[in-house]
Order: structure tokens, then C-alpha cells, then sequence
């Protein structure tokens, strides 16, 4: 058997994650009615971006956080 490591497309990526879903709804129910919601969101002073967190609640109410940016002028504020 050969095998290759290839790049993803996009309809790739559908399939692997639509495979996980399915698999992972499976074993354990999911408790909310989208299994991925976008909550993305900035705070602006002024009209300047000052911070932003790009991130998703998944499948059983969690969170993952891809991003989280805060300007160096707020940071331990």
C-alpha cells in the first residue's frame, strides 16, 4: 500500500471535518443545535482596535479561541 501526504482542498476539508462531527455526535450528543458558531468580536477606544478574539463555540458548548490580540498599549491594564 502507498501512501502520500497531500495538501487539503477545501472539499477535503469538508469531508474530515463532517467525518469528525458525525463520529463525535455519534458517542456523545451534541447540546447545542449548531455543531460550530463563529464569536468574533473587537473592542474599539476611540476608534482604534485596541483587542479582538476570533473564536468558536463547538458541539457541546465549548469554546475554542483561535486568536486572542490585545494592542501593547492595553496589555496588563
Amino acid at each position: 500500500m502507498n501512501s502520500e501526504i497531500i495538501e487539503c482542498n477545501n472539499k477535503d476539508k469538508k469531508t474530515i471535518i463532517d467525518g469528525l462531527v458525525n463520529f463525535n455526535n455519534c458517542m456523545v450528543p451534541f447540546t447545542q443545535s449548531e455543531p460550530f458558531k463563529e464569536f468574533n468580536f473587537k473592542i474599539e477606544c476611540d476608534g482604534k482596535l485596541i483587542a479582538g478574539i476570533l473564536s468558536e463555540m463547538y458541539c457541546w458548548n465549548c469554546m475554542a479561541i483561535h486568536i486572542l490580540y490585545v494592542d501593547k498599549d492595553h496589555r496588563k491594564k
